[in-house]
């Protein structure tokens, strides 16, 4: 049985990689593995995993049981994980993370846990927000991120562009408290977008000035290798995009280091970036909007839920399923069905 005193919470909240709210929660830990039990303390707990301080840890990728037992619950929870993190502290202590999914009722309990804990951060040493505009926009800046991160070579961390992007929604929300959730939508998602590529552009050996030079260069030779019929001279080059030859050679001298490629679509992604929406895109855009909010109204309860979790907030098949107590396979039908469902009520023009 585990023992449920000494329990501690600190604050504040913090978002996982994974995009579970997390608690800083002190609680006796049991953990099986090697056939044996062994007792620790948890370091936090979200509905996705436990961190948990030790004598002794098991090793990265195994399989383990874990039960623990949250504050105001009577009843300890029980999972079964694996080892996705685990060091050995500077004190001898081993620190591990396991990764779990836990059923629809001890997710729920975390939550509440998580939700009567209070405001939401990056990382522990951030400032925060509430927890239900944090919970909003996530899956907003997420979404973005994940757009970035299409046009990018795969060594760019999604995580990373997203906790950018957090801090300066809680910036955002710091010099506008009170302001509607409208409104502060309108106001920082530019925002969001505009950390994500300062985040970038710190990571770009390049400056900006050169790599406009160099993509310029880059989109000169393929006009002139398309009209030429061959590859265009260097003196081509600089009467192409009105730079000197010395200037030519010197971009082109960059861009051909290994340096470079990694960030080679920054530029394009602050162009596209800067393209503003006229008002005809607009009032197309919001009457879209409109007609897919009276169609999602129009489904039954159980798929308007589904499409809300799977597009909304980004849960995994496997997760849903979880939630609703069905099988994987039966959440993807069900998502087949409700989007064809949609379809139907809501033609594409």
């Amino acid at each position: 049985m585990v023992a449920a005193a000494d329990n501690m919470l600190t604050t504040p909240v913090v978002l996982e990689p994974r995009y579970f709210a997390r608690v800083d929660l002190e609680v006796d830990v049991v953990v099986e593995y090697d056939e044996a039990r062994h007792r620790g303390r948890s370091v936090n707990i979200s509905e996705g995993g436990i961190a948990v301080r030790a004598a002794s840890g098991p090793a990265k990728e195994s399989s383990v049981g874990v039960t623990f037992r949250v504050p105001g619950e009577d009843a300890p929870i029980h999972a079964v994980g694996r080892v996705v993190r685990s060091v050995t502290l500077s004190d001898g202590m081993a620190e591990f993370a396991i990764s779990f999914e836990l059923g629809d009722v001890d997710a729920a309990v975390v939550r509440r846990v998580v939700a009567e804990h209070g405001d939401v951060a990056w990382e522990p040493s951030d400032a925060a927000i509430p927890r239900e505009v944090a919970l909003r926009f996530i899956p907003l800046i997420r979404r973005i991120a994940r757009g970035f991160a299409r046009r990018l070579p795969p060594d760019v961390a999604v995580d990373d562009l997203v906790g950018s992007a957090f801090v300066a929604l809680v910036e955002t929300y710091r010099q506008h408290a009170g302001t509607s959730t409208e409104e502060l939508e309108r106001i920082a998602l530019p925002r969001v977008r505009y950390a994500m590529l300062d985040e970038l552009r710190e990571g770009d050996p390049l400056s900006r000035r050169m790599r406009r030079k160099a993509t310029a260069i880059g989109k000169a030779r393929s006009r002139l290798e398309g009209s030429l019929s061959r590859t265009p001279t260097r003196a081509e080059l600089a009467s192409e995009t009105g730079m000197t030859e010395a200037a030519v050679a010197e971009a082109e001298r960059v861009a051909s280091s290994g340096a470079s490629s990694a960030h080679a679509s920054v530029h394009e992604l602050e162009l596209a970036d800067h393209e503003e929406e006229g008002p005809d895109e607009a009032a197309s855009r919001a009457q879209s909007l409109e007609r897919l909010r009276t169609a999602l109204d129009a489904l039954p309860p159980r798929h308007k839920k589904i499409l809300e979790l799977y597009y909304g907030e980004d849960l995994t098949l496997r997760q849903i399923g979880n939630l609703l107590g069905v099988t994987e396979a039966r959440i993807s039908q069900l998502v087949s069905d409700a989007v064809k469902k949609l379809r139907h009520t809501m033609p594409l023009t």
